[in-house]
């Protein structure tokens, strides 16, 4: 993850993501995607990506209408293309976007969390609370963190179900440190191996370290 110079009065955000040696036996994925923030809220605006999956592209634009309270998707798979749109509670938020937002929070033990966030084509109601202080062990260093963890479930099909964990350092920085999600195949986690930010020294490591709690 990425943060882009500001660009007329949007924050963008930019991910990368590509699956390991191990999980590509399962699923290979390349992607690039950027989510333009609100440079006051840090509700996302835009969102858009474009990434091969199996060999297969798939290109998404998302428009947030926050007044509306809608969210109208523009994608193509393949050569086939399509468009939907989805009606939010309240707050509707991408994947960055969710994270960059829950930075700012002040949380604390119990603290409850509820909002709509769009992966995959599909809007999900994500609800959560701040399950307490934890401490994690990362390859970049120790640290104090908070973990919140919840469930995400499809609005248009309550069947589907995702849990989620994210652990925020509690610290000024409050860096997201780790993630662990549910996909159809099994569990995906991410960690943290690197931060850097202008005028400070870039703190990375490198190799097959894992993530220790």
């Amino acid at each position: 993850m990425q943060v882009l110079p500001p660009r007329d009065g949007k924050l963008p955000i930019q991910l990368k993501a590509h699956t390991n040696t191990l999980f590509s036996k399962v699923r290979r994925m390349k992607g690039l995607a950027t989510s333009y923030l609100d440079a006051v809220t840090l509700h996302p605006m835009r969102y858009v990506e474009d990434a091969t999956e199996n060999e297969v592209r798939k290109t998404t634009s998302v428009s947030f209408r926050a007044k509306q309270r809608r969210v109208e998707v523009d994608y193509k798979i393949g050569d086939s293309a399509g468009q939907t749109e989805f009606q939010s509670a309240h707050d509707a938020l991408d994947a960055a976007a969710a994270v960059y937002l829950l930075r700012q929070l002040p949380l604390e033990k119990g603290g409850e969390l509820c909002f709509d966030v769009y992966g995959i084509r599909r809007l999900w109601r994500l609800s959560g609370k701040v399950e307490g202080r934890e401490h994690v062990s990362l390859a970049i260093g120790d640290f104090e963190a908070w973990h919140l963890a919840g469930t995400a479930v499809r609005l248009d099909d309550f069947r589907h179900r995702r849990e989620v964990h994210l652990w925020i350092s509690d610290d000024r920085r409050r860096l997201p440190l780790a993630m662990v999600g549910a996909i159809e195949v099994g569990a995906v986690r991410a960690q943290l191996t690197g931060v850097s930010r202008p005028g400070e020294k870039a703190l990375r490591v490198e190799g097959r370290e894992t993530l220790k709690w």
